[in-house]
């Protein structure tokens, strides 16, 4: 599947750039002169009004909270598109999207499940809870998150070519970095929170953070020839680290303080779930692969595993949230299915289908194809990892706060 970057001499970026600019204007101009048809009855209605409903906590003017059809095909066309460029732009920066990519960025999906569930907890007040609503929080961590990216790329630049006081420099400049934009977020904006820890104990954690990644630097210039090269993931990887700490901590005080409705034994049962359903799988993708002789990986450390964990933990997760706690389905397919069934077990046979369909379609049917562009492949399964992690550790914690 050859991705060129232009089709009869228009350029994709120059053309994808006039549409961008052509929508919005349309959609501003209609809103302004035309505000029944443009903004009442299409952008409040599928996009504002939902937002705004989950900001409240209420429906608002019969319009709820979460996610219609209309919003989901275009936040599903926003999301195709943006895989797109991602792909350009890490194919430009030669990043290789791999099993240790994937892990380097699971703590940043951890943190946005975190925010989520201190948003649900209301744990937020002002502007800044509109930041914390989907699709916006996923905005805003997906662009900061290809920051940390570049940033650990320009880090790897560094000790490829041994530079290793500039390295080490680049280290102590992010902690110090990090401290000042966790103060400025403490004196600046503490109103906006019901809690904000005082910068020291952060400052401890950035200097620990620092010290570590200069213990590997060190392994590193000792590190002989050959080899893989030196990558900058574990400074990906500890960045995350330490913001997820962060935001967990704040989660455990809010629990401790305001939690009244605590239900921690959740979390083993949906993991113990989680990994019953996986191992399951596996199982029975392996003898389907031996069978048919297909082309594609099963090992725990592939891809394709940390697809179906991802999404089995999302998949335990809404079964316990319904079956067991009252929770109701904001998705429009999962919700259809459920009101069928009458359970939301049928969410482990709608994911077992569709990762199956999807493995196949990645790794058999266009496994040629793919085998050009082998990181478009490896970022649409990242994708569906997303998808899994992210909700699933959000619901999984909801239910363990009572938020």
């Amino acid at each position: 599947m050859k991705l060129p970057r232009s089709i009869s001499g228009i350029n994709f970026n120059r053309a994808s750039l006039v549409a961008l600019i052509a929508l919005a204007g349309i959609l501003t101009i209609g809103s302004l002169f035309w505000r029944g048809m443009f903004w009442d009855a299409f952008l409040w209605k599928y996009f504002a009004g939902p937002v705004y409903a989950d900001a409240e906590d209420e429906s608002i003017d019969g319009i709820s909270k979460g996610y219609n059809p209309v919003n989901t095909l275009c936040y599903g066309l926003i999301l195709a598109w943006a895989v797109y460029w991602i792909y350009r732009l890490f194919k430009e920066k030669m990043v290789n999207v791999d099993v240790r990519f994937a892990l380097s960025v699971v703590p940043y999906i951890l943190l946005g499940s975190v925010l989520r569930v201190l948003e649900d907890a209301e744990f937020f007040s002002g502007p800044i809870v509109y930041l914390m609503i989907s699709p916006f929080i996923y905005i805003v961590l997906g662009l900061f998150t290809l920051v940390m990216v570049y940033l650990s790329i320009s880090y790897s630049e560094l000790l490829r070519k041994k530079r290793w006081k500039m390295a080490e420099r680049f280290i102590w400049c992010t902690a110090l970095v990090l401290f000042l934009g966790y103060t400025i977020l403490y004196l600046g904006f503490r109103g906006n929170f019901i809690h904000i820890e005082h910068p020291v104990p952060v400052l401890g954690l950035a200097g620990i953070l620092a010290l570590s990644l200069r213990h590997l630097l060190e392994l590193e210039k000792e590190r002989k020839q050959g080899g893989d090269p030196p990558s900058g993931l574990y400074y990906l990887a500890g960045i995350g680290c330490l913001l997820f700490i962060l935001a967990f901590y704040h989660l455990s005080w809010w629990g401790c303080h305001h939690g009244s409705d605590l239900k921690m034994h959740v979390i083993p049962g949906i993991i113990l779930l989680t990994l019953s359903a996986w191992l399951l799988t596996l199982g029975l993708v392996r003898l389907l692969k031996r069978k048919f002789d297909l082309p594609f990986k099963t090992g725990f450390k592939s891809m394709n595993s940390l697809m179906i964990l991802s999404q089995f933990l999302d998949g335990a997760a809404t079964f316990t949230g319904i079956d067991f706690y009252g929770y109701q389905e904001k998705h429009v397919l999962p919700g259809l299915l459920i009101d069928l069934t009458g359970t939301a077990a049928v969410m482990f046979i709608l994911k077992f289908l569709i990762l199956l369909f999807a493995i196949y379609l990645l790794d058999v049917e266009y496994r040629k194809e793919m085998m050009k562009n082998p990181n478009m492949r490896e970022l649409i399964k990242l994708v569906v990892i997303v998808l899994g992690l992210a909700p699933g550790t959000r619901d999984m914690l909801r239910l363990a706060f009572g938020t």
